[in-house]
């Protein structure tokens, strides 16, 4: 990639999500028997003493560089949505493996209805062991 001495770059970081910006400052060329080389050097955008040098080679490490803010957007948005699915699909995998069976999700959840004939009462027994008792008749909406 080519890039020009005051060109605004737009890293966007591989292992962590986020984006960090800089700005390349020096355009080396060196010249040897085995041909040119052309390196670019870059600082960290922040006040006066507190930028830092780094060279493209590393920014390649950190991340993906963007010269237009537009396309390292793009970039993150279509990353966000990747990631989305994965979590959605791995949710969907756990409905599939465990949430599909009735007698399951009352020992998950741990509460039964016991409804007596005789009483017009119906005990609830909550996950903790408590009982407590409805002072509607579930019998007939059950």
């Amino acid at each position: 990639m080519s890039f020009k001495v005051g060109d605004i770059l737009w890293v966007v970081g591989r292992e962590r999500p986020g984006v960090r910006v800089y700005q390349v400052v020096e355009e080396l060329t060196k010249k040897t028997l085995s041909g040119t080389i052309t390196t670019f050097k870059t600082r960290t955008l922040a006040p006066p003493g507190k930028a830092k040098k780094v060279t493209i080679d590393s920014l390649t490490l950190e991340g993906e560089i963007f010269t237009d803010v537009l396309e390292a957007r793009k970039d993150m948005l279509q990353r966000t949505e990747v990631a989305i699915d994965k979590m959605i699909q791995a949710n969907k995998n756990l409905i599939n493996k465990f949430g599909n069976k009735k007698e399951d999700s009352e020992e998950a959840f741990g509460a039964k209805v016991d409804i007596s004939k005789e009483q017009n009462d119906s005990i609830v027994t909550l996950p903790d062991g408590t009982e407590a008792r409805l002072k509607i008749n579930l019998g007939s909406v059950l």
